[in-house]
């Protein structure tokens, strides 16, 4: 009897018996060792949770400036609020809004309108 180890370490191996070479323990460190590599992987880990909740800060803010309007709406360019859907019998969340066209835009009354909808009117 040999004292040869009986099986391949999970990350040298797949499950059908194949070499993955760029498969590596994570907690390992430059020396392999899980000891020397869980520091790296938790620092790596608070800072990933740091950047990720400066994101949602930041995130928020915008969502909070965006309401804090007093016609919450993602509209880019002028425009009029014909009926807001809140004002109805039954409020919706949407508004009718004419665009207003720019300085030396002349409107056609004969075309027809265009009509854009956008849900996050006030």
């Amino acid at each position: 009897m040999t004292n040869e180890p009986v099986a391949k370490p999970i990350s040298a191996m797949s499950p059908f018996g194949l070499k993955l070479p760029g498969v590596t323990n994570p907690f390992a460190g430059t020396s392999g060792n899980f000891v020397t590599g869980l520091p790296e992987y938790l620092v790596d880990a608070f800072q990933r949770t740091v950047l990720f909740f400066e994101l949602l800060r930041k995130r928020g803010n915008e969502e909070e400036e965006i309401t804090s309007r007093p016609l919450a709406t993602v509209l880019r360019f002028e425009h009029e609020i014909l009926v807001s859907g809140r004002s109805l019998p039954r409020p919706i969340n949407y508004s009718l809004s004419r665009i207003v066209p720019p300085p030396g835009v002349t409107i056609d009354p004969h075309k027809r309108p265009v009509v854009a909808s956008d849900s996050a009117c006030s």
